[in-house]
Formats: C-alpha cells, structure tokens, sequence
C-alpha cells in the first residue's frame, strides 16, 4: 500500500524507530521515491518549530529522509535544515538497516557532506559519531575541518572510558589524518586530557609519546608538530598539554636545533611552564655546541625581561655558562646580562653583578664603558653592588658606578649561589623596580622630606596576644624617618547643579533605572520636591508607564520612587502599598515603637531606602491634584505627635553640598531659615540626615544665625552645632572563631564593634540606628550585606570609620572569600572623621583582596588615608593585635572624645597617617601570621604604594608588621623583606627591628634568611 501519514502515525506517535524503519522497508522503492515530496513538504512546513519543542521528531524524519530520497545533495540539504541538526537524536543502526536495504551507493558521499558542516561547538561529539557511521559504511573519508577533528576527539576520548586512550588512538582509523591537526587548532588543547589527577592511561601526551615511541606515529611529525605549537602560542591552558607531550618526548639536541629560533623567542614571551621548556632547550643545544652566541644574547634579554624570578634566575646560570664555554664572545653576554641590572628583584640584581664581576675580565674596553654607564644610570643602592675587582682590565665599570671593591664572595659565587651577606642599600635610594603592566609608576621619587610627628617611644606591637601566637618584643623608639608622601588630597568636588526641569528629571530619572549612581539619587529626590509642576504629566508619566516592572508596588528603592513619582502626577496607587509605606513612616520615625524599623536599614544605605518612603508619604494625597510647591501649603492627617506631613517642603534639608554626601553647615542653617519663613516644620528623617550629614567646621558668623533660629528644629540644629554634632563612636576590634570540637581555633575574621560615643541618651533615632553593631561571634562567611558602596558612604559623610565598621564583613570576603568590589575603600579615603580599626582592617582585607582590581583600588585608599595628617581614632597600634571578643577600656582607646563647643574637627593634629600606618602593620602581622590574610597579595599592593612615593608610610606599615611575621615566616615573607629594605633604603631609616638580627643571624642560604641580612646591613649601614 502507498506510504501516508496516517499510515506511519502510530511508530510517530510511538517514537519507535524500529517499527517506522520496518513501515518504510515493507513500501516498495517506488513508492519510497514517490513519497519524497510529501517528506520534504512537512519537513520544510514544520521542523523550525521543533527545536522549540520539548520532544523533537527530527529522529524519525531523519529516518524518512534516508528511505525517501534519491539523492545525497537532497538527502544532506533536509538534515541541515533548522529543527534536523539534532542527529544525536538519529537511530544510528535504523539508519545504516535503511541504507543497506535500498543498496545506497553515496552514503560515504553523504557522511562528507553532513561533515563539512559539522559544527565546531559540538562538545560531545555526539553529531560525529552518526556522521563517522555513514563514512566508515561508504569507506570515505572525512574533510578536515574544525568541527570533524574536535568531534574526532571527542569520540575518542568517550572510548578511553573502557580502553586506554593510546589504544583509542591505535584503533581510530582516522588517526593519521586527523591528529596533525589537533596540533594546528587554537583552543584545542583545554580539551585534551594531562596525567593531572594520576591517570595516565587517559593522558593524552604519554598516550601521543607512547604511540610515537612504538613507530605508530612518525617521531619526526610528532616533535615538530609539538615544537610548532608551543611556538604558535595559545592560552596556557590549551598550551599545558603540548608543553608535557614536550617533556615526554624529551626531543634529543638535533630535534631540538630544528627549532631554535622558536626556542629563542619562546624564553622571552611564552607562558613561564613553556618558556621552562624553551630555556632547557637552548641549554641544552648550548652545551652541545649547536647554538649561536646571537642567538643567546637575544633570547637572553627576553629571559632576563621577565618578571618570574626562577626564569630569570635560571637565565643567569645559562649566561654565565655560555661565558664560561665562549669566553672570547664575554662582553656580548655581559651587555646582556646587564639587562638585569634593573630588575625588580634585588636578588637578581646581585646574581647579575656577580655573573658581571667574575666575566669582565674578557670584556673589551668598549663594553667596560657601556656597563659603567649603564651602571652609572641606576640608583646608588643598586650601583653600589657593581663593584669591579681591583685591578682588572674592566675596574672602569667599578668606578664609574661609584663602587671601588668587588662584593664579598664574588670571586668565588656562581649564578645560582649569590654572597653570602648581601650588601647593604645606601640611605636616601630608592631601587629600581618594574611596575606590573598597566599600573601606574612614579618616574621619579621626589626629595625626602621629614614628617610632622615622631611615633610615640616605646609603643607596643600588641597589648595582649592570644593564646599559642608569639609575642613581639617592645618595638624601641624610632628615629626619624624622611616619609615620602604623595601631595594632600584635593578637597571633595561640590554636587552638580540642581535638576531644573521636569524634562531633564524625566532624563535623570531613566538614567537612575540604569545607573543607581547615590548623586544621582539625591538629585532626583530634590527635584521631585522642590521642583514647580509645569511639565510634570508630560515628562514623568511616560517614564512611569515605560518601567512598570521598576516602579511596581513592590517593596525596594525604586519602588518607592515610583510612588513619589505617582503623588507628584496626582496618580491613585495602591492603597495597600499606601498604608504599608505610613506605617513604616511613622514606626521608624515618630518613636511610636522605639526606634528604627530594620526591615528596610539592615545597613546604613537603607537610610535612602526609608527616606524615598517619607517622601512618598509627605508628597502622596490622591483627593486633589499636588499644588504648585512654591506656594508651600501646609497640611496634617490630623492633630497630636503622630501626624504625618503631607505638605511640599521649600528644600530638602538633607540634599548634599559635597558628592562625599556632606551637607556644609552654614547652608543647613540657612535652608532652616527658609522653612521658618514658609511656615514648614522639616520632615523627621530628612532633618536628621541632614544633621548627621552636617560638615565638622563651620564659617565663624554660622553659629550665630543657627541661635537666632526659633523653630523647634532650629534650636535642635543650633544645638547640635554647639555640641559639635555626632560624637564620633566608640570602635573596638572583635575577632569572630570557628573552632573544632576540641575548641581550637579553625578560622578567624577580625571586625569591630561600635557604640555611640554619646555620654546621654539624648539621641535622635536615627543616632541609634548607625552607630551601634554588635557582631556575632562567629565569621558570616555566606552572608553579604549588598550594600550600595557610594550610598553607604553618603549615610555618613563625616565618619568613615562608622561606614568602614558596616562594611566589613563584606570587605573581609574580598580577602578571605571570592568576594569583589573594593570601591568603597576610596570613598572611606575621601570621607571625613577619624579613622580607627574599622578603617584600618578595610583597608588590610582590600590589600589582601583576591583580585588585581580591588586591590588597585586599596593602593589608591592607602596613598589618600597616609598623605592624611588627621586625627587617628587609634590610641595604640597595638590595640588591634589585642582584639578579642570582650574588650575591656584597658586594652583599647578608640575615639577623639567629645568635642569643645565651637571646635573644628575638620583640622585634626599632625600625625594622623603616621598612626594609620603603623596601625596597618601591626594588623597586617596580626593577620597575616598565622595566614589569615595572604601575606603574598599584601606585598606587590604595598610595592605599588612605594613606587607611587608613599615610601614612609610603607616603610611604618613593614617595620611595625615585621616583629609579629618575622617568628611565623609566612609564605611571602622573602618579598615582604625585599621590599622593606626597599623602603628602608629611599627613607634613610635607622630603626631597630625586633626579632630582625636574630633572623639575620641564621645559617644557611635561604632566601629568607638572605633578605634578612640585607635588611639589617640597610638599617646598620
């Protein structure tokens, strides 16, 4: 009977291949061949849709196709079409039955056909194994595209699952064709399996060398191939196992000289495991006799370029041994080996002069010259260690570098073995370092200058150490350090001007949608209450109707300000969303329950939150349309202490004069003055954050006119003035455990708490509110409180410690955690207000930060809160190694205390930075010994900060860290001292390091023990 669709309804409705692959044999050919058009027809009307579909027939039809068609070119243009790609879903065996039974001469014609458009995104290869089916029943072979060979790879490492992978590859027969290219395609090395987790049977380069080893693949091809794909480069991953097929080859040195050039370049610019592999070939072929002396100087300058000190360590003993071999080509290699005379490290520095020193006997006059000048072009402290010996035909080097004797132990060191004791850096040089890519260096450092304040003598590392940590002695009274300081910070910018139309707040509102920028916030906020209503309908509302999704009757920010927008235009809401934004109003704010309502102030930014919901509530009155605001109309829900105002207010009182968030004080009195004139009493929370907000100083005529102010709000604001305004809280380090059952310490965070530092409990509500926490005991280390960083900071202008206290739990998962975003560390720097633990551990978590960019942003904080001569909340360094989780007033004093009527706060006494600093180190010993923090992402943050001038003040932080690192040896601990003597050498200090001789005074040639001993040489210089 003729093939319908009726007919095959039932296997399609069954999805049983078998019994449609039966239906179609049973028809005649013809009857297939007749059946093609209606094949075609559905195909083309409906497989688009079927991707869409939960179940796809694609499977079926492909089936259909196979048993219909007459032709490939046919057959391969309906399985491509959109909806047929999924031949996964193909019946494999039905098909090729099919293919059998009509005696199809093209199926190898069509399995090139469908290869050619493999895709190269299949990761499964499942595609390719259907498609390798059809070229093994038509004995083709397939095309080499990109999409044939991973496919390939694919299918031969899902059969590594039962067999090895060597013998998944002897069996492929594509073999031969296909891997040549696995070495050509980019990206294709990330999916190649290593010996990583110990299986070597499914490790692709033993499997490779293993089949090369055999005689199945041609050694040659295979090496080459290597060689050229290490020199191709790609992503280091997709590199790894080329470059341990390479070591498994182990090419021999005339394999290797096929390749030299790439070697040579590879040293220089590859990935350091390949440039590994390429300076061991070059080695290799040197010792052999099979490398050009111009080839070794210029892969040696790339060597000698890079940061990785153990290639560049390993670059050094392959020159001085190359001099060894070519003495006559000595000064082309010492011409390049005075690449790292400059290098970031001084202890490459010393390896290169001692290579210098012991080869420049064989150096000509001419190379003599070019080395001393390029010596004489360093600082003195690393001149100074380029000393020629006495009487050897390159001495002029020696002296024109100012350095008249050899180093000790040159004569008989190597490369690998550098002096004994290092010498010591000259005061007042800085030494040459590299800069990492993209961040910025100081050219030059400018002149020392003194600071302003001595560190008192005798301060202590820690008041209390906590059990099982090893105390630091009493650090001696330092002399005085010549602190390079970058220049005072600019002072904050004011806000912009005003919004000045309905159309540009229309504007600036659609921008808040995508950029909920806290300037913008409290632009918008003012101009939706000081702005007239001409323009109103026709700006806003559409912008209202354009996010409905934004400014639903939710609860958040947005909207609420979708409801302040509503009232504006006069717009009926939900009453629910009405009742629910009073309620809150008036919980929060007129006492009636006690206090703040932390539903919506889990953190200071919530302030915002709660301040767009009064505004909502003031501004909202659905019986008429909202008069114009400049007539300043006053009306209450009703009489006594609970009534919520309604009315338009002249100005926000709490609008900023300064992008910090600060509202200066003389405008505070004067917009108070406007609504004494307009008959207005000031909303709750927009008065109180804007007492909160007021500026520290004050012009001289502003408290005056803040007592001529007879409101009740005036006198309140006049007052607060008197008093000086928010006493500065009272913060002390908490440190959160996690222990074991046995009650040892597991893991650790050091946070703060705060309490008001108000003597009274006269305090307004919002006080409350922000200046008192109490953490738990235990670190949170899931929990981030998504704070908004500029918002937060806005809340408080004026103490930045308060924000930094807030803040620290989600700064701490910066270091400890894979936490991001350090931007508030700069808005902390541009704040006012003292600045005590909380600030001081903000900054140690951005500096310990996992990623490059958060700590870029701590370097920036850490150059503003040094350069700052103002006050420290921090009585005693020492306080923050003695945090714990009940501290008594003996261990800490945080706080400047109260403030003298009329006294300016905003002009604190000298010294401030100085504090700072060496509160940072001794929280930095504290947390980095016992690896808390990661010691090895402090130290390049800290070297960025010196090379960008703050030499002092990283010079305080390293001398007041070292004592608590110096007994732990923390990993990092070699570059933390590299660094100190750094420091130490471009400040000219002279302190007495605790802990520091002893470690100096060590045997042995470890590394740490040699930075050691040149720092003390430094010190005692």
């Amino acid at each position: 009977m003729p093939l319908t669709w009726d007919g095959l309804d039932e296997p399609f409705r069954r999805v049983d291949s078998a019994a449609l692959t039966t239906l179609l044999l049973e028809a005649t050919e013809q009857e297939r061949l007749g059946f093609a058009a209606e094949v075609e027809l559905r195909i083309r009307g409906a497989a688009a849709e079927w991707s869409t579909r939960s179940y796809s027939p694609a499977g079926l039809f492909a089936l259909t196709v196979i048993a219909c068609v007459s032709t490939p070119a046919r057959a391969a243009t309906l399985l491509n079409r959109r909806g047929m790609r999924d031949w996964r879903e193909i019946s494999t065996d039905d098909f090729l039955r099919i293919v059998r039974a009509r005696r199809l001469p093209w199926a190898g014609d069509l399995g090139v056909r469908l290869a050619r458009v493999l895709s190269s995104r299949d990761v499964w290869g499942d595609d390719w194994r259907f498609v390798e089916a059809l070229l093994i029943e038509g004995h083709a072979e397939p095309p080499v595209t990109e999409g044939v060979v991973r496919g390939w790879v694919q299918a031969v490492l899902r059969q590594a699952w039962s067999v090895s992978l060597a013998d998944a590859l002897r069996g492929s027969p594509w073999l031969d064709l296909l891997l040549p290219s696995v070495f050509e395609i980019d990206g294709l090395g990330s999916e190649l399996p290593s010996a990583d987790f110990g299986d070597h049977d499914l490790s692709f380069p033993e499997a490779v060398a293993r089949l090369a080893a055999e005689g199945r693949l041609d050694r040659r091809m295979i090496v080459d191939a290597t060689a050229e794909r290490l020199a191709r480069g790609d992503r280091p991953a997709a590199l790894r196992p080329f470059a341990l097929l390479h070591e498994a080859l182990a090419p021999a040195p005339d394999e290797l000289s096929r390749h030299t050039a790439g070697y040579a370049r590879l040293a220089g610019d590859a990935p350091s495991p390949v440039a590994r592999i390429a300076l061991s070939a070059l080695r290799t072929l040197g010792q052999h006799g099979l490398l050009e002396i111009e080839t070794v100087v210029d892969a040696g300058r790339g060597v000698l370029a890079r940061k990785e000190k153990v290639l560049v360590k390993a670059g050094l003993i392959w020159l001085d041994e190359t001099a060894r071999r070519s003495p006559e080509r000595a000064g082309e290699i010492l011409e390049t080996v005075a690449t790292a005379f400059d290098h970031q490290s001084l202890d490459i520095q010393e390896r290169a002069f001692a290579v210098a020193g012991r080869h420049r006997a064989h150096a000509s006059d001419d190379v003599a010259a070019r080395l001393a000048a390029s010596v004489s072009g360093l600082p003195a402290s690393a001149a100074g260690r380029s000393g020629a010996a006495p009487g050897s035909p390159g001495a002029a080097l020696g002296s024109a570098a100012g350095a008249a004797a050899a180093l000790p132990g040159h004569a008989a060191s190597s490369a690998g073995d550098p002096p004994a004791v290092p010498p010591a850096l000259p005061p007042g040089h800085a030494v040459a370092a590299e800069m990492p890519p993209g961040r910025p260096v100081a050219a030059e450092i400018p002149p020392a200058r003194p600071v302003a304040a001595e560190i008192p003598p005798g301060r202590a590392v820690r008041a209390e150490m906590p059990p099982g940590r090893p105390a630091a002695a009493e650090i001696p009274p330092r002399r005085p350090v010549a602190a390079e300081i970058p220049p005072e910070r600019a002072m904050p910018a004011e806000m912009p001007p005003p919004i000045g139309s309905a159309a540009e707040l229309a504007e600036e509102v659609s921008a808040l949608v995508r950029d909920p920028a806290a300037v913008r916030w409290e632009r918008v906020l003012a101009a939706l209450v000081s702005l007239p209503q001409a323009g109103f309908a026709e700006s806003l509302g559409p912008v209202l109707d354009r996010h409905p999704g934004v400014f639903g009757e939710r609860w958040g920010r947005l909207p609420f300000l979708g409801e302040v927008i509503a009232a504006r235009l006069g717009r009926e809401r939900s009453h629910v969303m009405r009742e629910r934004l009073r309620h809150t109003v008036k919980r929060s704010l007129t006492g009636v329950t006690g206090g703040m309502d932390r539903s919506l102030v889990s953190t200071p930014s919530g302030v915002l939150t709660l301040r767009v919901a009064e505004a909502a509530v003031q501004l909202k009155d659905p019986a008429r349309p909202l008069p114009d605001p400049a007539a300043h109309p006053v009306e209450t829900a009703g009489p006594g202490p609970e009534a919520v105002w309604r009315a338009p207010v002249p100005v926000l009182l709490a609008t900023p004069t300064e992008v910090t968030g600060t509202v200066d004080a003389g405008v505070l009195v004067e917009r108070l003055a406007r609504y004494e004139d307009a008959g207005v009493d000031p909303w709750p929370l927009d008065l109180q954050q804007a007492m909160i907000r007021m500026s520290r100083s004050a012009d001289a005529g502003v408290p005056a006119r803040a007592d001529a102010l007879v409101s009740p709000s005036g006198k309140l604001v006049a007052g607060w003035l008197r008093s000086g305004g928010l006493p500065d809280p009272v913060s002390a380090p908490f440190e959160q455990c996690s222990r074991d059952q046995d009650g040892r310490v597991v893991t650790r965070r050091v946070v703060v708490t705060l309490e008001s530092g108000r003597a009274s409990g006269d305090r307004i509500i919002l006080e409350d509110a922000l200046v008192n926490l109490t953490p738990r005991s235990r670190p949170e280390y899931h929990v981030v409180t998504n704070f908004q960083p500029d918002v937060l900071a806005m809340v408080l202008p004026q103490h930045r410690e308060v924000v930094a206290a807030w803040a620290l739990t989600d700064l701490a998962a910066l270091a400890d955690q894979d936490g991001r975003d350090a931007s508030l560390l700069p808005l902390l720097a541009d704040a006012a207000g003292p600045a005590g633990p909380a600030t001081v551990l903000a900054l140690l978590y951005g500096l310990a930060a996992r990623y490059e960019t958060d700590r870029v942003a701590a370097v920036d904080a850490f150059l503003s809160l040094t350069a700052d001569p103002g006050p420290s909340a921090i009585a005693s360094p020492a306080s923050l190694a003695a945090a714990g989780p009940e501290l008594g007033p003996d261990h800490l004093t945080i706080g400047p205390g109260p403030a003298e009527p009329g006294a300016d706060r905003s002009k604190p006494g000298a010294g401030g930075g100085e504090a700072f600093a060496a509160a940072l180190g001794d929280a930095l010993g504290d947390l980095a010994a016992d690896g808390t923090i990661k010691l090895a992402r402090v130290v390049p943050a800290l070297r960025d900060a010196h090379q960008a001038g703050a030499s002092g003040a990283v010079w305080l932080v390293l001398r007041h860290a070292l004592p608590l690192l110096l007994p732990a040896v923390p990993r990092g601990l070699p570059d933390l001292l590299e660094l100190a003597t750094r420091t130490a050498a471009a400040v000219g200090a002279r302190d007495a390091v605790p802990g520091l001789p002893e470690m100096a005074g060590r045997g042995g040639g470890t590394r740490v023990v040699r930075e050691a001993k040149r720092l003390q040489a430094t010190l005692t210089h």
